[in-house]
C-alpha cells in the first residue's frame, strides 16, 4: 500500500529524517505531497491532508494511508507491524497518537496525532467535512 507523505519542501531537516525512516523500514512505495501553505497553519495542515483524501476519491481507493514527514517508528519492522494489524473494520486506523483515550478494545477517542494513520472509503466525506479553522486531529476524535 502506498504512503502518501505530506512535507514542505524547505523542511529538508524533516527530509534528511525521513529518508531515513523509510530506509529503516524498508518503505519504497511511497509518494511525497508538497504541504499547504496558508497564513494559518491549522488551515494548511487540514487542506494537505484533505487533498490527499480527495486523491484516494478520485481513485476509487478502498482505504488511504498518510503520514506527516515527522513521522516516526519505534523500531525495524513497526510500518509492516501496522500493516499487519490493520484491523477488519475502522474508520481511522491510527499508527500512533500523541494522546488518547482508548478502550479496552482497541477504539480511541479524543486523540492527538496524525504522523501515520488510515482512512477507510466510508469515512472519507466525514474526513472532509471537518472544518479547517480547526486542528485535524482534534475534530477528527
Amino acid at each position: 500500500m502506498k504512503l502518501n507523505i505530506i512535507h514542505l519542501p524547505e523542511r529538508t531537516d524533516r527530509l534528511f529524517l525521513l529518508k531515513q525512516e523509510l530506509i529503516i523500514q524498508g518503505i519504497q512505495d511511497y509518494r511525497i505531497w508538497e504541504g499547504q501553505r496558508e497564513p494559518n497553519p491549522i488551515t494548511a495542515i487540514s487542506r494537505a491532508h484533505k487533498s490527499i483524501v480527495r486523491y484516494a476519491i478520485a481513485l476509487n481507493l478502498p482505504s488511504v494511508l498518510i503520514a506527516e514527514d515527522d513521522v516516526h517508528f519505534t523500531a525495524p519492522g513497526s510500518f509492516d507491524h501496522f500493516l499487519r494489524n490493520r484491523p477488519k473494520d475502522f474508520d481511522l486506523y491510527l499508527g500512533g497518537i500523541i494522546y488518547g483515550k482508548i478502550n479496552a478494545d482497541h477504539r480511541v477517542f479524543d486523540f492527538s496525532g496524525t504522523m501515520l494513520y488510515m482512512i477507510h472509503q466510508r469515512f472519507y466525506k466525514t474526513f472532509l467535512s471537518t472544518p479547517e479553522n480547526q486542528h485535524l486531529d482534534r475534530a477528527q476524535a
